[in-house]
């Protein structure tokens, strides 16, 4: 029989272990509790955070698709108009699905200008509707049933111009007695000109007017001019019809549309590997090994490579290195400047022919004639590069002006023909050049002419490119020419070697939507 003392000690050490085991449960239990509400906090929190990357990844899209659009053609200046009505007003629900399975929806809509408004009241008074469009993104995914609006700034950075320059544009500054007043001796036409070269005295162009034309109240705009260094212009006229020089104040005196020391002249890098690349899949790549070829007696197998919008000649250096001047001049025909030896776009009168594509060329081209559809030789090639044949051969049809109203919006009197019943009749006439025209050398506009008296009327409907090494000159002494550059508004250079968008920001919101509230 234990004795009591035994059974005392028992009883209180079972009374321990059961206080020590109510206690353990009790911390377990709160530990447990604290785990499960931490838990639900995490599922919370992880179901927020997944909603918000379905969201931006839905938003991210949406502003894809924006960029894009807004980088095709003209489309920066139609913004509320009928050719852009899915981007107007979240009207148009776009479905966004992979593999099968819907990741969600979302509208848009977009407006001129950013987000500061000149009348607050005012929804349509946003500012700098020029260079920024607010664009407005509801979202609605599918695999969380998540809804919200974002809103972005985006900014256009340079669109292609009719005349870009790292070199010289050196235009003399004497008017042509050929053609009716207001006629300049270079014409630049639906957008602007951008001049990218440092030095002085490397952007030297006579006339710089703000406007020709109206219809109704409005003035057609001629392009603006922005130089990284001081821009030459007229500053009056001489009894012989010489014009004076004298270069743009910072005020942009005397001309408005003159900007000098800007700091938009921004003139786009070329990706010359690609289109090198597009010129050997093509056999009309020349440089070490063929170099040879390139000659004015071979000028008509040359021109023949341009063809088509796809096309692409490719006259590189003797040594495929960067275009270099002096006693090693490495272009094809020794010299950055004119001499016999430069390549003619022009035989005869009678053979003048017309090119399309993109043509770049590391060294020096002459460009002159006024009948490029002028061509009793054809030496085996097709010249019917136009829309047409025979007389229309140099002719481009379906052109409507450009909606940034600048000049010409309708018939010009030089070579744009518009017809506004039918838009698909609206062409331009005696297109020498339909494309990009890029000369790392001198680029001469006229010259003597074989078999004519007429002076050369150069059309070109796309865009000039003067490299680093070269310059835009006319022969004044030998022709009494003029060129006129059409901007191809549907070939933006900008978009397709660079961007030409900038995304200022980019954030979710529920105020600064430029309409009404998500209605998902």
């Amino acid at each position: 029989m234990p004795d009591r003392k035994t059974r005392t000690l028992t009883g209180s050490s079972a009374g321990q272990t059961l206080v020590f085991v109510m206690m353990l449960a009790a911390v377990l239990t709160l530990l447990g509790m604290t785990m499960v509400s931490l838990f639900r906090k995490e599922s919370i929190l992880s179901v927020r955070q997944n909603c918000v990357m379905q969201k931006q990844e839905l938003a991210s899209m949406a502003l894809e698709q924006v960029i894009y659009k807004l980088q095709q053609g003209d489309n920066w200046y139609k913004v509320g108009l009928t050719g852009m009505a899915n981007y107007n007003g979240y009207g148009h629900e776009f479905e966004i699905n992979s593999g099968g399975q819907k990741i969600g929806n979302y509208k848009i809509h977009l407006t001129e200008g950013n987000l500061f408004f000149t009348t607050l009241s005012d929804p349509y008074s946003r500012q700098a509707k020029q260079n920024f469009r607010t664009v407005g993104i509801k979202v609605n995914t599918a695999r969380s049933n998540c809804s919200g609006s974002y809103y972005a700034v985006i900014e256009r950075m340079k669109l292609s111009g009719p005349l870009l320059s790292k070199g010289k544009i050196d235009i003399p500054c004497i008017q042509p007695a050929n053609l009716v007043s207001p006629t300049f001796r270079a014409n630049f036409f639906w957008g602007d000109i951008f001049s990218g070269n440092t030095m002085s005295g490397y952007c030297r162009i006579p006339d710089i007017d703000v406007g020709r034309g109206t219809t109704g109240w409005r003035e057609q705009w001629l392009p603006k001019v922005f130089a990284k260094n001081d821009i030459y212009t007229h500053i009056n006229n001489s009894a012989s019809g010489n014009w004076i020089f004298g270069y743009t104040y910072n005020d942009m005196s005397p001309t408005a549309n003159a900007h000098p020391f800007s700091e938009f002249a921004d003139v786009p890098d070329i990706d010359f590997e690609w289109y090198k690349g597009q010129a050997k899949k093509q056999g009309s790549y020349y440089g070490p090994g063929n170099i040879a070829q390139v000659s004015q007696a071979n000028v008509l197998t040359l021109m023949s490579k341009l063809k088509s919008q796809t096309s692409v000649l490719y006259i590189d250096t003797t040594d495929g290195l960067p275009v270099r001047g002096g006693s090693t001049c490495n272009t094809y025909s020794g010299s950055l400047t004119y001499t016999a030896n430069t390549l003619n776009f022009y035989v005869t009168n009678s053979n003048q022919y017309m090119t399309q594509g993109t043509c770049i060329i590391m060294g020096p081209l002459v460009i002159k004639g006024d009948t490029p559809s002028n061509i009793t030789y054809t030496g085996g090639y097709t010249w019917n590069l136009g829309s047409g044949t025979g007389t229309n051969a140099d002719r481009i049809s379906n052109i409507s002006p450009p909606g940034n109203w600048y000049f010409p919006q309708n018939t010009d009197g030089y070579h744009y023909v518009r017809d506004t019943s039918n838009p698909a009749n609206s062409k331009l006439t005696k297109v020498k050049h339909y494309g990009l025209m890029y000369v790392n050398g001198e680029l001469r506009i006229g010259g003597p002419r074989v078999g004519s008296s007429t002076s050369s009327n150069v059309c070109i409907y796309g865009t000039v490119y003067i490299g680093e090494n070269g310059s835009l000159t006319m022969d004044t002494s030998n022709d009494s020419p003029v060129l006129f550059v059409y901007n191809n508004m549907s070939a933006n250079l900008f978009g397709s070697t660079g961007n030409s968008m900038n995304i200022i920001s980019f954030n979710e919101s529920t105020f600064l939507v430029p309409t009404y509230q998500p209605d998902y």
